[in-house]
């Protein structure tokens, strides 16, 4: 089937010092594919907090998101969370960067739909910009 998606989406960066970044975005959608039903509304939010000095930037963030089955079909996408993104990024030159990121996820499905996520995890990146 083909996904018809539709969502709005608002946000806010605030800078209350120069080198402090204050981010908000809030996000809601809907979801849906004519066959095999398959629907969903979304909602999602997060709130970043991020400090750079020099060629140094650490970052925390705070994720909740929310996904109902909107059909009742034999697939249930219903899925609800949590997540705290702890970061830290280095930028070397111009066009190299490597981070280092850590996340604690809380994800709840109902009982019996698929198995539950990995909760946690780290993720080692490195990122070249042309």
């Amino acid at each position: 089937g083909v996904w018809h998606t539709r969502f709005a989406t608002a946000g806010v960066t605030y800078h209350p010092h120069p080198s402090i970044d204050v981010i908000v975005q809030y996000l809601r959608g809907e979801a849906r594919v004519a066959t095999p039903a398959n629907d969903s509304s979304l909602r999602a939010y997060y709130a970043l907090l991020s400090q750079h000095r020099g060629r140094h930037r650490f970052s925390v963030r705070y994720d909740s998101f929310r996904v109902n089955d909107l059909d009742g079909g034999s697939v249930l996408t219903e899925e609800e969370g949590d997540g705290i993104t702890a970061a830290y990024f280095l930028q070397l030159k111009l066009r190299h960067r490597i981070g280092l990121e850590y996340i604690w996820l809380d994800s709840r499905r109902p009982t019996g739909v698929v198995p539950e996520p990995s909760q946690d995890g780290w993720q080692l990146s490195y990122r070249y910009r042309y």
